[in-house]
């Protein structure tokens, strides 16, 4: 294998390594929910990561446990020291399966099921 590559491969591994360990250490991830949208947003320092998710279009709403990491979580390992109760909360948007609430440390899937369930119910009231 070419010294190059070997050190491509050695520098992405270690832009992940910091890259988890700056949110282990500073990240935020803050939910917000209105009338309309949810939004989602992972943060710390420069690095801002927002995500808005329609209320009518959600489907399939129900609270996850036990979750693994996803697919699309490339390193995990401070999520497995700082996010022990693995509960998350799931649903379907646009055809696809979404997650919320992975990798925090203080979640309730519960209390923001329920607030989105309002938001759906009184949305529904004026469609």
């Amino acid at each position: 294998m070419p010294q190059i590559l070997k050190y491509g491969i050695l520098t992405c591994f270690l832009v992940l390594i910091i890259n988890e360990l700056l949110w282990f250490l500073f990240g935020k991830y803050e939910i917000t929910i209105d009338l309309k949208k949810i939004c989602t947003r992972k943060r710390f320092g420069l690095y801002n990561l927002k995500k808005n998710y329609k209320i009518s279009e959600i489907t399939n709403l129900n609270i996850l446990h036990n979750v693994k990491s996803d697919p699309s979580i490339r390193l995990n390992m401070f999520w497995r020291l700082y996010a022990p109760q693995k509960e998350v909360l799931g649903f379907e948007y646009n055809g696809k399966e979404r997650k919320i609430g992975m990798g925090t440390k203080n979640f309730d899937a519960r209390e923001i099921k329920n607030k989105i369930e309002e938001n759906k119910n009184y949305a529904q009231q004026w469609l």
